[in-house]
């Protein structure tokens, strides 16, 4: 076998031993990322559990519109009256403020 053969065959071995080398470390570096997708991944699904129990909880405990509007035309009313109680002289102006603090 001449020499130039043989560097040749040496260099040819270094390029495999270089390329499995780098063939490894992407392998190692896949496996870690695909380690690190799936921890990723869980707590997302954990985040989504929670998301979708906190608007169980709003939604069971959250008031509508209409409700807040008949609540204010009561409380409207409540006004009205008492301010007219107190101004035909029924009632002090003192059980207003407790009527109107409940």
């Amino acid at each position: 076998m001449k020499k130039s053969e043989t560097i040749l065959q040496k260099d040819v071995s270094e390029l495999k031993t270089t390329v499995n080398d780098i063939l490894f470390a992407v392998n190692k570096l896949s496996e870690n990322f695909e380690q690190r997708f799936d921890n990723v991944e869980q707590r997302l699904d954990n985040v989504e559990q929670d998301l979708s129990s906190v608007k169980s909880k709003v939604n069971t405990q959250m008031v509508t519109k209409d409700y807040l509007d008949r609540k204010l035309t009561e409380l409207r009313g409540v006004n009205k009256l008492t301010h007219l109680l107190q101004k035909k002289k029924i009632i002090t102006p003192l059980e207003v403020k407790m009527v109107l603090s409940i």
